[in-house]
């Protein structure tokens, strides 16, 4: 008898662990979705900018890699600005898919910058300073920001 009662006991754990696991990866999905917004300056279309948000770590990585497949970026402008603004990169891997992404836009011929990367990402990035040499990076100042302070402000002014 003893037996049969671990073994419903095991399943029960088994079922409720797997469903705690569903529950668990659906949570970690939607909090490691990397969006990637592409736009193009519309007054002179030498350059565009990608605009990621989310965090880049090894669970990221490769589909962060999968938003810039070669056949379509190679039709890109020759100005590559990724603007880190809303990202964090949290591990190795996440700096390897962000330096791959820009060595495939390099590769291409192209002229790319990492833009606004948080100081948490440049600390870790400093660490394998080798990984980044010749990169370009702009820095926040040259960026013309003025536009977002405002509306910022205006929100708090909110009646």
């Amino acid at each position: 008898g003893a037996m049969t009662f671990t073994l419903c006991l095991d399943l029960s754990i088994g079922l409720l662990f797997g469903v705690f696991i569903a529950a668990f990866v659906y949570v970690w999905d939607s909090s490691t979705r990397v969006i990637v917004e592409r736009e193009v300056n519309a007054e002179e279309s030498t350059s565009v900018t990608y605009n990621v948000t989310g965090p880049l770590f090894f669970a990221t990585a490769g589909g962060f890699c999968d938003i810039f497949p070669l056949e379509e970026i190679q039709f890109d402008p020759d100005e590559i600005v990724i603007l880190l603004e809303g990202a964090e990169v949290y591990d190795y891997s996440g700096m390897v898919a962000l330096k791959k992404v820009y060595d495939r836009f390099a590769d291409l011929g192209k002229v790319v910058a990492l833009s606004s990367i948080s100081p948490t990402s440049r600390r870790l990035m400093e660490k394998t300073a080798y990984m980044w040499q010749g990169v370009n990076f702009l820095e926040v100042e040259e960026v013309d920001t003025s536009v977002n302070d405002s509306t910022l402000h205006s929100e708090g002014i909110d009646p």
